[in-house]
């Protein structure tokens, strides 16, 4: 999926802030097990899992929690490529690779123990060695491919034996591509391309078991890729022909086998280039699978039953907030694969995915979302831009279709919108692509103004974003300008260094987000990619060129979590600044429809529920329950509360008593039973629509009524 340890070393360089004040960023969460072209695979004693990959090794429990802290040596592993990885006893680490005739070890902190060997076809030198093994001993088994041959060296690298592969055949013909060892101390071997057969030798070389001849009348498979052996003498062999894993006893003898039918629902099968495996304590078995498009990780029983599965599993397009914490992404999914079409996935804050938007955009045909958009409320807003479904689709936070708005205004053209943005008040901002400038829509669907003049304003516009005042952001010029507005459309500032050479290519997508105190922080990826944070004035606080940079961000309001789709994550990863504290104190309570407005909330009075409560300073928000409960977290301090209503049609809500003002006067201290009572009228919201078939000679037209109460209450002799 993505590369790994290159872009924790570049986002990391962010500690190196020209300006004392601006924030510094460290990865803190992984959300979404990184896998992309896995080499190999192995286990350690804790039944941790290490991905070799291309881009370094990843290490991550079966949870999916990824070891942000682990990493041999950079300066060693950036030798190696194509590269077998084993764990001793110890969980020490060995790596070899096909591009060096190296052999390295690592302890479990990542240091480097041991390193030797060198290049020819000499005793104790490597020829693009292609495995590792070490048995209890701490004695090092490497499978010296281009010599046709594996090699036994001491813990310290001493050369010890050399077993020449060849079982009667040519040994031109020979490919070692792995090996394996049982508790005996036999040693297996894979030789793939020609022979796609497995030979067993003792310890002291002799041939025991051609697995080849023992099977000889079975169905042949080719290719055989990876072996694993388990403590009870089970033999696991991954062939990449038949995409298959077949279990053989200590003899040769075939006992089982590991395949699955290639799913749209499920991905527990394997079809990739190179199948590398791994065996637990239990049995269990873990499968990378090296595709060139969307690897994966695949657990399953030692009876191949499929347990779970990591890895490119979520495909994102678009990152946003909520100010409860809860991440949500706008995955691309695979648009021409049935029932793998794009969705709204939902993370909250231990990174726990609900996929709240899927099945309603497939069935709908809705197969191009371009972008998305939270209010205040957690609706969402989807904007679509195929040419037969064009419109902005709204939902409510648990993912429920609302309605559709396409009143865009005046001049829509062709349509050519990029970006969608709702402000704290609800509005909606649509980029006009096409036009170079911005579509105001109020908090009803209804078109209020153009932002900017046509043609002129924006160059290729490619976020937009707005602060706590209504103030509204437009990057554009391929990330290098930011504009920012006032509410009623007024130019206020132009930030950043641009020229018309900036829109010339339109190159990878950048991106920008906005904090509370207005700090703008901006993912610039033209022809050279950048970050960039300006603060409030439009001064620039921060700039660094990046060799690479994620292509969408989102910050929390206090400017403290950076979350980020990069290249260490499936899904995202989470920074957290130098300033980032957990808010501790906290202010409860109740959003209810008073009926008998004594101001204090009864049994039977019912709650409200999607009710946003907003403490100032700050600000911080929380939205209301089904039951009509919240939950502010705050640091100390005195705050003002006060309720933010949703736009409903057929619903008024008024505050009917007032509330005093808060204080939390220590961490880990809180306030309850702050309730807010209100005046609830509901009435209906009635429409009609009037359509009729086109008559035709002996055939009478049909005009159909259809009647629509989306109010709150029901509509009498309607």
């Amino acid at each position: 999926m993505r590369t790994t340890l290159q872009f924790i070393i570049i986002f990391l360089s962010l500690c190196h802030f020209s300006v004392a004040q601006s924030p510094k960023f460290e990865p803190a969460k992984v959300v979404g097990v990184p896998v992309s072209l896995p080499e190999d695979i192995a286990l350690d004693n804790q039944g941790n899992i290490y991905l070799a990959q291309r881009s370094g090794i990843v290490k991550f429990d079966r949870d999916g929690n990824v070891d942000l802290g682990y990493g041999p040596d950079k300066s060693v592993l950036q030798d190696y490529y194509g590269y077998s990885i084993t764990l001793d006893q110890h969980n020490n680490l060995y790596i070899v690779g096909d591009t060096s005739a190296v052999v390295a070890k690592f302890s479990p902190e990542g240091k480097l123990l041991l390193k030797f060997g060198s290049f020819g076809n000499g005793p104790g030198q490597l020829s693009a060695p292609s495995a590792v093994a070490v048995d209890n001993d701490g004695n090092i088994y490497v499978a010296d491919t281009g010599n046709k041959r594996v090699q036994k060296f001491s813990s310290k690298g001493t050369l010890l034996q050399i077993i020449n592969v060849n079982h009667g055949a040519q040994q031109t013909d020979t490919d070692v591509k792995d090996i394996a060892l049982d508790a005996d101390g036999n040693i297996y071997v894979i030789d793939s391309y020609v022979h796609h057969n497995v030979l067993k030798y003792s310890a002291e070389g002799k041939l025991l078991v051609d697995f080849k001849q023992v099977n000889a009348a079975k169905k042949p498979h080719y290719y055989p890729m990876s072996i694993a052996i388990h403590d009870s003498g089970e033999i696991y062999v991954a062939y990449r022909a038949s995409h298959t894993i077949i279990v053989y006893n200590t003899d040769g003898s075939y006992l089982r086998e590991i395949y699955h039918e290639f799913s749209d629902d499920v991905d527990d099968f394997l079809y990739g280039e190179k199948i590398s495996i791994a065996l637990d304590r239990e049995g269990n078995v873990y499968a990378a699978d090296f595709r060139w498009d969307g690897s994966k990780v695949i657990m399953y029983t030692k009876n191949g039953d499929f347990l779970q599965v990591w890895g490119n599993l979520y495909r994102t397009q678009e990152l946003a907030l909520d100010d409860a914490g809860n991440v949500y992404v706008l995955d691309k999914g695979h648009p021409y694969v049935y029932k793998k079409g794009q969705r709204v996935i939902k993370f909250d804050n231990s990174g726990k995915p609900t996929t709240l938007i899927s099945d309603f955009l497939i069935d709908h045909n809705y197969r191009e979302i371009l972008d998305f958009a939270l209010d205040i409320h957690g609706n969402i807003y989807l904007l679509s831009n195929t040419f037969t479904n064009k419109g902005i689709l709204k939902f409510n936070n648990q993912g429920e279709f609302l309605e559709k708005y396409t009143d865009y205004g005046p001049n829509v053209g062709w349509q050519t919108f990029s970006n969608i943005h709702v402000d704290i008040s609800g509005n909606i901002y649509l980029g006009d692509y096409g036009q170079g400038l911005l579509r105001k829509i109020g908090p009803d669907g209804v078109f209020q103004r153009l932002v900017g003049s046509a043609g002129d304003e924006f160059k290729l516009g490619e976020a937009i974003a707005s602060d706590i005042h209504g103030n509204v952001y437009v990057l554009d010029y391929n990330g290098a300008r930011v504009q920012k507005f006032s509410p009623d459309g007024k130019l206020l500032k132009t930030m950043g260094n641009y020229s018309w050479d900036d829109t010339r290519h339109r190159y990878n997508k950048s991106d920008m987000t906005v904090d509370a105190a207005g700090n703008i922080y901006v993912a610039s990826n033209k022809q050279k990619n950048f970050f960039r944070i300006y603060d409030t004035d439009g001064n620039l606080k921060y700039e660094k060129e990046q060799q690479e940079f994620p292509q969408t961000l989102v910050v929390n309001k206090r400017g403290t979590k950076l979350m980020v789709e990069d290249k260490i994550s499936d899904a995202y990863t989470v920074y957290h600044s130098n300033t980032y504290n957990p808010l501790e104190g906290y202010i409860t309570g109740k959003v209810y429809h008073d009926a008998n407005q004594n101001c204090e909330p009864e049994e039977d009075e019912s709650g409200l529920a999607g009710i946003v409560v907003e403490a100032t300073p700050g600000p911080s928000y929380a939205l209301t329950d089904k039951d009509g409960n919240y939950t502010l977290a705050v640091d100390p301090g005195t705050y003002m509360l006060r309720q933010i209503f949703p736009n409903d049609k057929g619903r008024s809500i008024t505050q009917s008593c007032p509330v005093k003002t808060v204080n939390i006067p220590s961490p880990d201290m809180g306030v309850d039973g702050i309730n807010f009572s209100n005046h609830v009228t509901l009435t209906p919201y009635l429409s009609v629509s009037v359509s009729s078939t086109r008559r035709r000679r002996c055939f009478e037209s049909t005009t159909t009524v259809r009647y629509e109460n989306a109010g709150f209450a029901t509509a009498p002799d309607a």
